[in-house]
């Protein structure tokens, strides 16, 4: 009668000892992938997040005026201001019934109505000086349809191509005695951007007047570390320091220097936080 072949006590215990090696081994190497995972997502988590909230500011804060009032409220870790939307020329103008059509560009229309759009018109006045000129407010109180007829609204027409000829009637606007055919008009909206928590997290938060602060990009540093700062300068490289700053000071804004740090922590065998930060200066137009 043959014998049957089988292992050893020794030759199992060497296996198990040996399969056990293997799998701490390989349990070791999932640990430090998974930590240095966290520690790269944190990495382009705060990248993105400053870069991203960087861009959102400067397109929007590029386009204020110093001539309108745009700046409503500036403070080192918040800002109000008039954020430019659409964009139309004037081609035909009645100014006793503060009427006026324009060449609209883009494909957003403009809206009339109990909540119409808010308008800005740019009034040129004297047009042989700037030191008149102005954004004189409105509110679109009906839009429709309308063609430019005139020999100066034709010619504005065709060289805006593929604008769209709009009737504005305007509540509001008392200095429409001195705006010409030609003069771009805006709609705008009020916006607000700030840090602000949101569950655990910070981010850069928006809101449009009268709606209530909304994240948009994170994570951000709380205000306590520098997440969102905002520095104001005078035509002479001054720094405003009053803050917040009045009226008189808002007019005086040549340029603000925006400084956005992102943030967030990570357990990668010890709780880190991990920042980056980025700073770009934005000059007001007309200052």
């Amino acid at each position: 009668m043959r014998k049957r072949s089988g292992f050893t006590i020794i030759e199992l215990l060497v296996v198990l000892i040996v399969g056990g090696i293997l799998m701490a081994a390989a349990y070791r190497t999932i640990i430090s992938q998974e930590r240095s995972y966290r520690v790269y997502d944190a990495a382009v988590s705060t990248q993105q997040a400053t870069r991203l909230s960087l861009q959102v500011l400067s397109a929007e804060l590029r386009e204020m005026s110093t001539e309108g009032a745009d700046l409503a409220y500036a403070n080192d870790d918040s800002i109000t201001f008039r954020a430019l939307r659409k964009l139309g020329f004037i081609c035909e103008l009645n100014k006793p019934l503060k009427q006026i059509t324009v060449v609209r560009l883009g494909s957003e229309a403009f809206v009339g109505g109990a909540n119409g759009d808010s308008v800005v018109v740019y009034v040129d006045g004297d047009t042989l000086t700037g030191s008149d000129d102005s954004w004189d407010l409105a509110q679109v109180s009906n839009a429709s349809a309308a063609t430019c007829t005139s020999v100066a609204g034709l010619a504005i027409a065709s060289a805006l191509v593929g604008g769209t000829q709009t009737l504005l009637k305007l509540n509001g606007a008392p200095h429409i005695d001195s705006v010409n055919i030609g003069a771009p008009v805006r709609s705008f909206d009020r916006v607000t951007y700030a840090v602000k928590q949101f569950g655990d997290t910070w981010y850069l938060a928006r809101a449009t007047a009268p709606d209530t602060m909304v994240p948009i990009i994170g994570p951000l540093a709380p205000p306590s570390r520098g997440g969102l700062v905002f520095t104001y300068y005078d035509t002479i490289g001054n720094t405003l320091t009053s803050l917040p700053l009045d009226s008189a000071a808002r007019a005086a804004v040549h340029r603000i220097q925006v400084t956005v740090r992102g943030q967030k922590t990570t357990n990668a065998g010890t709780m880190q936080t991990y920042l980056d930060s980025l700073t770009t200066d934005i000059f007001i137009r007309g200052g």
